[in-house]
């Protein structure tokens, strides 16, 4: 895959973090939980880094 284990679990985890937070049913505190971040900053953070946007600006887009 080209990738480590920790990347490729990391980059599969974002992108379905990303997929619920567009389909505004899911607070971002609830996807946290769901992909087992231990709190929402740890999962802002590791968001951020991977797509360069807050996950709370994927939810309200997906409100507008």
């Amino acid at each position: 895959i080209g990738k480590s284990p920790y990347n490729y679990i990391t980059s599969t985890k974002m992108k379905m973090a990303y997929n619920r937070l567009a389909t505004g049913k899911y607070q971002v505190s609830e996807v946290a939980d769901s992909l087992g971040y231990s709190d929402i900053y740890t999962f802002s953070k590791a968001f951020k880094k991977h797509f360069g946007q807050n996950p709370s600006k994927v939810f309200d887009e997906a409100h507008n």
